[in-house]
């Protein structure tokens, strides 16, 4: 599961295919004792580590996450084991496990940088109440070749955790970043790669209530944890689904995905076409179907109302883009799902028992606006608690003089079937396409300005952006040189 081929290996340490022996190497890091003080900025220059009594330890690079490192720990007595990860006598990464008798223990560094040297120190508590330590060299690889560092451009604060970001829309090959994350210095210190080539198609992914994230690509789901290790995965020819799009959620009886169907409708200009329209299914974890709610039987089939409707589609160009749908979340109850439709310029929620819809909020649905402006084109609904709604209004069909995409707050009497706006926050530039907003945990805005576009490029560029949604002010800027689907504020454990 683990390719060591993504690191150096440690000068002394055993190969990464060995299943026995302690690894070796000489010296600690500060140039003393090797079981004893705080590593600094030395180099080895003692003799050979004494071997952890009746341990067997392991290092190397994640296989997805080549910037993350994996400690692993095989006991013959239950040993209570931590790693910490050293950057210049400075502490960056640390985690614990409890390596039980015969069995494997593994323990995850993650958020660290490319081109980096570490010293790696494992303490293992043994069963007679002594404590050794044992430090190991690990050299982080090079960035992906297809994921170029991005810039700050504003840095009035330093947030905390990870930013995790979907990186370009590909096509990918094996060792590619799909997924890429920023500390609070704007620095890479996480990448999730490909371990297949993929076509050129946005992938996404979402932070799952336990913190796991759920990637999706058009041809399989996963939830993976920091470390970029799979605990979970569905295909979809396992399915009966033609494929997956844009957003998943994990369930615990399986899964909640965006798919798609095609029909022949007749158009605005008269003509029967095909068009492209999506599917919520929830699935169990072998794939089979356990429910499907489609737009076809739910919306109304003779609504075409604005270009992107008629446009080809992305998941199938010889059809129309009727609805394009681009987010899925659940509902406060749980008992339903809310769905983005972009092309109908729609947000719905729908009950997932029945199917029945229960509203339709955005320009001739069931909501009126008693102030403000309907969004258009939108990606990236977040709910709050109190049932209002954020939206990255791209304001596609309407970008004209100084219209701009923005982020919109509405407030929802959904009993009046009434909608306010509550903030407009102009973004200053037109985002066609893509975009993301999340809010955050101190009450700040997390926005993805997915596509920002460019005169002498086919692909333009991104932002990602921490504002202030009382004022606007953008506290924290990084400047992204792909075009990014979404934006996830990811803690560090």
């Amino acid at each position: 599961m683990f390719l060591l081929a993504c690191t150096a290996r440690p000068t002394g340490q055993r190969p990464p295919d060995a299943d026995t022996g302690s690894p070796t190497d000489s010296g600690g890091p500060d140039g003393g004792s090797p079981d004893s003080g705080s590593p600094g900025d030395g180099s080895p220059d003692g003799g050979a580590w004494p071997p952890l009594r009746d341990l067997d330890i392991g290092l190397q690079a994640a296989r997805h996450n080549p910037l993350a490192a994996l400690v692993t720990v095989r006991a013959v007595e239950p040993v209570q084991v931590s790693a910490t990860a050293w950057e210049g006598g400075r502490a960056v990464a640390t985690a614990t496990a409890t390596a039980e008798p015969a069995g494997r223990s593994e323990l995850a560094l993650v958020g660290l940088h490319a081109d980096t040297r570490y010293w790696i120190e494992v303490q293992a508590e043994l069963p007679d109440g002594s404590t050794r330590q044992r430090r190991l060299p690990f050299t982080t690889p090079s960035l992906p070749a297809n994921l170029r560092p991005p810039t700050v451009q504003i840095a009035e604060i330093e947030p905390a955790g990870l930013t995790v970001y979907s990186n370009g829309s590909g096509p990918f090959q094996p060792g590619d970043a799909m997924l890429a994350g920023v500390d609070g210095r704007g620095e890479v210190a996480w990448v999730y790669t490909s371990d297949q080539a993929l076509p050129e198609r946005d992938v996404s992914f979402d932070r799952q209530p336990d913190g796991a994230l759920t990637v999706v690509t058009g041809e399989y789901l996963r939830t993976i944890d920091l470390a970029g290790r799979t605990l979970t995965e569905l295909r979809a020819v396992d399915t009966e689904l033609p494929g997956f799009h844009h957003a998943a959620w994990r369930l615990p009886e399986g899964w909640a995905v965006l798919s798609w169907e095609e029909q022949t409708l007749t158009t605005p200009a008269g003509a029967d076409q095909l068009v492209v329209g999506d599917v919520v299914a929830e699935l169990d974890d072998s794939g089979a179907v356990l429910s499907r709610w489609s737009t076809f039987d739910h919306l109304d089939t003779s609504r075409f109302p604005n270009v992107l409707s008629t446009n080809p589609s992305l998941l199938d160009d010889r059809g129309l883009d009727w609805t394009h749908a681009n987010a899925l979340l659940p509902s406060a109850d749980g008992q339903g799902w809310l769905l983005s439709l972009r092309s109908q310029s729609w947000i719905l929620q729908f009950d997932r028992s029945s199917g029945d819809l229960d509203w339709v909020l955005g320009q001739d649905g069931d909501f009126s606006l008693s102030g403000g402006t309907w969004f258009d084109a939108q990606h990236g609904p977040e709910r709050e608690d109190d049932g209002s709604i954020w939206v990255f209004d791209n304001r596609t069909t309407r970008l004209a003089g100084d219209d701009q995409s923005r982020v919109v707050h509405y407030d929802l009497d959904q009993a009046g079937r009434t909608a306010t706006e509550r903030e407009s926050l102009p973004l200053g530039v037109s985002v066609d396409h893509l975009g993301d907003v999340d809010l955050l945990d101190d009450g700040h805005l997390l926005v993805c300005v997915g596509a920002i576009s460019s005169k002498t490029t086919m692909h333009g560029t991104a932002e990602l952006r921490e504002l202030d949604p009382t004022t606007g002010e953008q506290l924290w800027v990084i400047e992204l040189p792909e075009e990014s689907f979404s934006a996830e504020r990811v803690p560090l454990p």
